[in-house]
């Protein structure tokens, strides 16, 4: 069996270089979007197995490529795990407004 195929959607090399080590320590292979208009080109050319989708992404929002990937018939049963810390961010400076 291959491994599986993951698209890593994250803007944070730092955060994107630890997680495709770890993923790719675990047997996966791994390609990376930087934006948001890399991940829908990297979906046109390849379906993977799992998108792991930051939601804050440059030039296209996590969130709208989330909409897209549901509103096609050929994507839309592509798994999906959306990561951002986003709110972790949020908590530290206090309660949301």
């Amino acid at each position: 069996m291959r491994p599986s195929k993951i698209l890593l959607a994250d803007d944070d090399p730092g955060y994107a270089d630890a997680m495709e080590r770890a993923l790719r320590g675990a047997g996966y292979q791994v390609q990376r979007a930087a934006d948001g208009v890399e991940v829908l080109e990297s979906l046109r050319k390849e379906v993977p197995d799992v998108l792991v989708l930051d939601l804050v992404l440059p030039r296209l929002g996590g969130d709208a490529i989330f909409s897209m990937i549901r509103q096609d018939p050929s994507l839309r049963h592509l798994p999906v795990v959306i990561l951002s810390g986003v709110l972790a961010e949020r908590d530290s400076s206090g309660p949301l407004a």
